[in-house]
């Protein structure tokens, strides 16, 4: 059953909005979200009419129903990416959908056969099984690497361990009480060399800061300026802007430039004009501008 949903969603052209999203998702893990919409949809008008929950998920709590769909909503709205939400959001549409194909088979066996749970249980068996293989052959095609830090260690991919590991031995060897700070995420090295910042924020990524909140930012950087600043070329794909300094929080960037030059840069993108943004990753170290000195009389 679970199959013959998938091939008929497969055939039927979602609206553009949603056709980038949905792609992110193999055949069948793409009907669960807008199956499970309904279902949200349809189980909120039973309770609203004061009947009793029935269906494919009448064993469910409404509140169980009603939270896949929240779920299944947001992960229509990744507009062109996955990235972590996946993990966060798809698990719960996953077993309901699945409870509800093992339910419609059960209900469907008499009818047309009673292999038809086992036929099932096949089918879902052989697709995670591919979808296991896939996901395992899609992280093993890269190189990984191993980074040490004062709190453990991590496996990161190549291109991203080299000036991670880099950047954490440099700023490791000033001294303990020096803040820092970075662009648009870096609370990473924060937390594994035990460095203070004076931001109340480790992320910058669009949305965390309007104008006021980016004013005190501006202004924090006179008040209690970091003693070190970390630019990291990560990406906001997930939410419409991608660069920072570039797409969003551009008077910030502009304060920052303006008090912090670049001293190092590591990694395929390093170079003195390294921006957020360009297409090779790389970590930055940046240092408070000397002050100008007044022309001699």
């Amino acid at each position: 059953m679970a199959i013959v949903i998938g091939a008929a969603w497969i055939r039927f052209r979602p609206p553009a909005s949603l056709a980038d999203p949905l792609a992110l998702f193999p055949p069948l893990v793409r009907v669960i979200p807008p199956c499970m919409l309904a279902a949200a949809a349809l189980r909120l008008v039973s309770a609203l009419r004061g009947r009793a929950s029935s269906g494919l998920l009448g064993a469910a709590p409404d509140a169980v129903v009603w939270m896949a769909g929240l779920f299944s909503a947001r992960l229509l709205l990744a507009a062109g990416y996955v990235g972590p939400y996946d993990a966060f959001f798809l698990p719960l549409p996953i077993v309901l959908g699945v409870a509800a194909a093992f339910a419609g088979a059960d209900r469907a066996a008499p009818a047309v056969g009673n292999a038809l749970p086992r036929l099932t249980t096949a089918a879902l068996s052989v697709f995670l099984a591919f979808r296991v293989m896939e996901m395992g052959d899609l992280y093993r095609a890269r190189p990984w690497a191993r980074v040490a830090t004062p709190v453990g260690s991590l496996w990161l991919p190549a291109a991203v361990a080299g000036p991670t590991a880099a950047a954490l031995s440099e700023v490791g060897r000033l001294p303990p009480e020096l803040t820092v700070a970075g662009f648009p995420e870096t609370g990473f090295f924060n937390y594994a060399l035990g460095r203070r910042s004076p931001f109340w924020l480790e992320q910058f990524f669009p949305g965390h800061l309007d104008g006021s909140a980016e004013a005190r930012a501006v202004a924090l950087l006179d008040i209690h300026p970091p003693d070190v600043l970390l630019f990291a070329n990560v990406l906001a794909v997930g939410e419409g802007a991608r660069a920072w300094g570039t797409d969003y929080d551009r008077e910030l960037d502009r304060a920052v430039r303006s008090r912090y030059a670049v001293a190092q840069t590591f990694g395929e993108g390093a170079g003195p004009d390294a921006r957020i943004g360009d297409p090779e990753f790389f970590i930055a170290i940046a240092r408070p501008r000397a002050p100008e000195r007044a022309p001699a009389p």
